[in-house]
């Protein structure tokens, strides 16, 4: 049987929706909004991922019926995205990122039933840090099975990018620290 889902990577300028197909990506189509495109017009982001979807299900000859799901991580999930929700305290794993998913509808997208799921925070009294992110820890996931990561080993991680980070992951496969640097 065959296993289809949408994936929303929002960014603050950009968004991706890609079609996912027994775990391949199908097809990706980027659109030219983001969160901060939601500040002043929060409408226009869910127009853009409406026409976006339909496109992607029309090219592929799909029907809405046909996908499972649409997970949605990044800057959606922030104040000015689709929907808000608070970041997770770090260490957070994959398992917690699961457990912590926002399940929800919005009709005027689509009919498909929508998961967002939470961006990571570290804070530390002791060391006065406040770091967050939003969508990269979905990529780490992502990089640390395609490299086959074994829990059980620490490892640090630099994800670039215009908000670049080094992550560091403990011997349970967590997010255990982080700082961001603006490049």
């Amino acid at each position: 049987m065959t296993k289809r889902y949408l994936t929303i990577d929002g960014g603050t300028t950009n968004t991706r929706v890609s079609l996912v197909e027994n775990e391949k990506i199908v097809t990706t189509r980027r659109i030219d909004r983001g969160a901060k495109a939601g500040i002043d017009d929060r409408d226009g982001l869910k127009i853009s991922l409406r026409d976006t979807v339909q496109d992607i299900l029309k090219e592929s000859s799909l029907k809405e019926s046909d996908i499972c799901r649409i997970l949605a991580s990044g800057m959606i999930t922030s104040e000015f995205g689709l929907i808000e929700l608070p970041h997770v305290s770090a260490p957070a794993g994959i398992g917690m990122l699961h457990d912590t998913i926002a399940n929800t509808e919005i009709p005027e997208i689509s009919s498909i039933p929508f998961s967002f799921i939470r961006g990571v925070k570290v804070d530390s009294e002791i060391l006065d840090k406040f770091d967050m992110m939003r969508g990269e820890e979905t990529e780490l996931c992502g990089l640390m099975a395609s490299l086959g990561e074994e829990y059980g080993d620490e490892c640090v991680y630099v994800l670039p990018g215009s908000h670049s980070k080094i992550v560091s992951v403990d011997s349970h496969g967590r997010i255990a620290d982080f700082s961001t640097m603006l490049t």
